[in-house]
């Protein structure tokens, strides 16, 4: 998702810090993957499709998307571009690796200071197994990040302003768990095999913000820990 503003500093005064996190997430979880996660630079859109029909559970879909956002593979099934946005490219590093670490995500945002008429929430969204669920929730229990989890075949409907523009609020969280097993399969039953969609219908939906405004510092470290440290097993 592309919310980028014209006229805001493209990051807040934690820009340096949350870069340097960035780069040794990606260097620390970018390790090779077989069958449908074989070596793909250079492949085509439609080359592409074939990695994505060969995925088959959660951990497949998470490491396709951490490898479409390092741009080594030109599509994503339900996006419509080839690459993320440009606002993304800072969060590249870390996405990647929550997505290999088991939160498969499905769109996200970096803070932005709030001015007099603008600003953003750092935000991601995702589905995941119920054991990550409860992971993030002990992790971010002493902390003012907020996550909205909806189980399998549940909706939720929600409104948490994520994006100011011109004075008003322009984007949202609290939408994805309205995402039925009959809307996936219309998004994504073309793309993937039956065994990668029943993976997405069986998972969490999750949204997780830090309602803070501009701070980037917080939501994306403390998301990986919680995925990936020993302390919240």
């Amino acid at each position: 998702m592309d919310s980028s503003r014209a006229g805001l500093p493209p990051w807040g005064s934690d820009a340096d810090t949350f870069r340097d996190e960035s780069v040794r997430a990606q260097r620390r979880w970018a390790p090779d993957r077989t069958e449908c996660t074989e070596e793909s630079i250079g492949v085509t859109p439609e080359e592409a499709r074939k990695h994505w029909s060969k995925a088959r559970t959660l951990v497949d879909l998470g490491e396709l998307t951490a490898r479409w956002l390092e741009g080594r593979l030109p599509y994503l099934p339900a996006y419509f571009a080839d690459q993320p946005a440009e606002e993304t490219q800072q969060l590249i590093g870390i996405l990647a690796a929550i997505n290999r670490a088991g939160f498969v995500t499905t769109g996200s945002q970096p803070g932005r200071r709030l001015g007099s008429k603008s600003g953003q929430r750092a935000f991601v969204t995702g589905f995941t197994a119920e054991e990550n669920v409860q992971r993030i929730e002990r992790a971010f229990l002493s902390t003012e990040l907020v996550m909205l989890a909806t189980e399998p075949g549940r909706e939720t409907f929600l409104r948490v302003p994520v994006t100011i523009d011109d004075g008003g609020a322009f984007t949202w969280v609290g939408w994805s768990g309205s995402e039925t097993g009959e809307e996936l399969e219309h998004l994504y039953g073309d793309e993937l095999s039956h065994s990668a969609l029943t993976a997405l219908m069986r998972a969490w939906s999750v949204e997780l913000f830090d309602p803070k405004w501009g701070r980037n510092t917080l939501l994306w470290p403390s998301l990986l820990a919680a995925l990936t440290s020993t302390d919240y097993e």
